[in-house]
């Protein structure tokens, strides 16, 4: 799989492994649309090959260092 991480290493997309995202200046573009302006190239990265965890939502997890850990600034983890 694929996620793409913002500034902060929060996971916010996941795609499955032949999906081809890309980030560009004027945002992260899928299947040749814009699909979030707020992540560029210059603010945000894809990884490969990841394993998410079952319960993976976007923002819920950032990835570090190839370890899943809990994105302590997602408001529904302390509900």
């Amino acid at each position: 799989m694929k996620t793409v991480l913002d500034e902060n290493n929060v996971s916010v997309h996941l795609w499955c492994d032949e999906d081809t995202p890309v980030l560009t200046p004027e945002g992260l573009y899928f299947n040749d649309n814009l699909d979030d302006p707020l992540l560029t190239d210059s603010n945000a990265q894809i990884v490969e090959n990841v394993t998410p965890p079952e319960d993976w939502y976007g923002r819920k997890y950032c990835y570090v260092d190839g370890q899943w850990e809990i994105n302590p600034n997602d408001p529904t983890v302390n509900i």
